[in-house]
């Protein structure tokens, strides 16, 4: 954890607009509302969530997703991964 935490290509940031986060807290936990709000807020290319209800509340919000299995599948497209 702590080489993750020093990598100098890792940036922690927390979401701003509180409102918005207490408004997807009403059909999703905290990590995924935080994390929605910070996509949009970013206007990141791509959201990295798994839970099916927050891929449907992130698709509604226009947000790009990906899932772990997506980022698994494009690692070895691109040759990151070998099996």
């Amino acid at each position: 954890m702590k080489e993750i935490l020093s990598a100098d290509w890792i940036e922690i940031s927390s979401p701003t607009h509180t409102v918005d986060i207490a408004i997807l807290r009403k059909e999703l936990d905290e990590g995924e509302a935080e994390a929605i709000v910070l996509a949009k807020e970013l206007y990141a290319d791509l959201l990295l969530i798994d839970e099916s209800k927050g891929r449907a509340i992130a698709k509604r919000e226009g947000l790009a997703i990906i899932g772990l299995i997506g980022v698994l599948a494009e690692a070895k497209k691109r040759g990151i991964l070998n099996h």
